[in-house]
């Protein structure tokens, strides 16, 4: 005969008699004690090796630097813009400190041309300090390759968002410019494996954004790697149509009409040609000859021009893969630079 069910009043019945009783503030005391020393371990052990903290640059870290234009920015304010080399070639800090600028507004994205940012600056911005474009000729078209950028800062840091961006990016910058662990050189460790010696990073970011490419700290067969590819490159350059003059110089106009809003407030705007050598070097001078491509910016009326084969000291620096220099030329490049434009009361 089957026996009734016999059901347990819910008031007698306590969950809590079946959880075992731990401490556990110990316990969580133990599990960040680990991980502290899991983390410090790694830390000590890629410091030991020769690495360095490397800050991420992304497009908050460059909306950083575009809030000074709106906020912080006077006639003794440089503002940096182009491509890779403004980065990569230049100190930010150093530069403002030797011209006598109270900053330096590090505005510049890699393998973009710059006209997206030269006309936001001019038409939504009232800066009128010295405004730096790292170019070469190639580079002088309208385009929108840095447009991204200005639009995200338009439509993210206009808004109550930004507050929460802002931290955000803030304690990421802080943290990977504290800790080489925060953010790991993978692939140089993975390269190291490969080549059997070891390699540093390729290149480490800083809070400024500034890039510093290590490549006197690359092993030789990697360093003859980049600098093949960069020159295949550049040499595949020559089979695509010439450009022709008068094109380009509407693309030059275009930039002019833009440096003439920041110049009517009182600005200047700088086209600088920095180092480039060897193979990448005479390319370029095959596909835009000084005479007549350069030659029309050193006239053009709202724009400066800075060449780096006029600028005595620059052709002595030397780009390992022939299109940018290395961290440890960024000191007398800058130091260089900073002196025409003294030279030039600017």
């Amino acid at each position: 005969m089957r026996q009734p069910v016999k059901i347990v009043p819910s008031s007698i019945s306590n969950s809590k008699d079946r959880i075992p009783d731990l401490n556990y503030v110990w316990l969580w005391c133990v599990a960040l004690g680990l991980v502290v020393i899991v983390l410090g371990g790694l830390e000590c052990g890629l410091r030991s090796m020769g690495y360095r903290p490397s800050v991420v640059d992304d497009m908050d870290l460059w909306c950083q630097q575009r809030m000074h234009c709106d906020q912080m920015a006077t006639d003794r304010s440089i503002l940096l813009i182009g491509s890779s080399r403004a980065a990569a070639d230049l100190d930010p800090e150093l530069l403002a400190q030797l011209t006598g600028y109270e900053e330096t507004i590090n505005l510049s994205v890699s393998g973009q041309g710059c006209f997206a940012i030269l006309q936001d600056t001019a038409e939504n911005t009232e800066f009128n300090g010295l405004l730096l474009c790292t170019v070469k000729p190639s580079q002088i078209r309208v385009n929108e390759d840095q447009q991204p950028w200005a639009s995200y800062y338009h439509r993210n840091y206009k808004n109550l968002g930004r507050v929460e961006k802002q931290i955000n990016r803030s304690i990421k910058t802080f943290l990977q410019s504290k800790s080489v662990a925060v953010n790991p050189p993978l692939m140089a460790l993975k390269r190291s494996w490969e080549y059997g010696e070891f390699c540093a990073r390729g290149q480490v970011g800083t809070p400024n954004r500034q890039t510093k490419l290590q490549y006197d700290r690359l092993p030789s067969k990697y360093m003859q790697r980049i600098r093949r590819s960069r020159v295949d490159q550049q040499l595949a350059r020559l089979d695509d149509p010439r450009p022709v003059f008068a094109h380009w110089r509407e693309n030059l106009s275009a930039f002019d009409a833009a440096a003439a809003k920041i110049v009517a407030r009182g600005g200047k705007v700088v086209l600088v040609r920095l180092p480039t050598t060897e193979e990448y070097l005479e390319v370029d001078h095959q596909l835009y000859p000084r005479d007549p491509f350069w030659k029309a910016v050193e006239q053009s009326p709202n724009l400066e021009a800075i060449h780096f084969e006029d600028v005595p000291g620059m052709t002595e620096l030397h780009c390992p893969e022939t299109s940018h220099l290395s961290e440890n030329s960024i000191e007398s490049c800058t130091k260089i630079l900073a002196k025409e434009i003294n030279e030039r009361s600017w």
